[in-house]
């Protein structure tokens, strides 16, 4: 499955949490889409293929939240060979 994450304009937390839901099918984690996306990309055996596209912007608002979600993503990566994320700064 191949998605494109735009979250250039994402402000916070909320704001992230409701791009990543209305993006990529996800469960519904009363909010808390990171824990949603970990979820999925680790528990299914399909190939994700995901772009994330963001700004020097989008890492001064999200700051720590941001760094996580990336950490989160790259441990996943080394965990299911069949998930790759790319960044991708505009």
């Amino acid at each position: 499955m191949k998605f494109k994450v735009d979250i250039s304009g994402v402000r916070d937390r909320k704001e992230l949490h409701r791009c990543l839901a209305e993006t990529l099918p996800l469960p519904d984690y009363y909010g808390n889409n990171l824990d949603a996306l970990y979820d999925v990309l680790t528990e299914q055996g399909e190939p994700w293929d995901i772009e994330i596209v963001f700004m020097n912007e989008t890492e001064e608002r999200l700051g720590a939240y941001l760094l996580t979600m990336k950490r989160m993503c790259e441990a996943v990566e080394e965990e299911n060979p069949c998930v790759k994320v790319r960044w991708e700064r505009i």
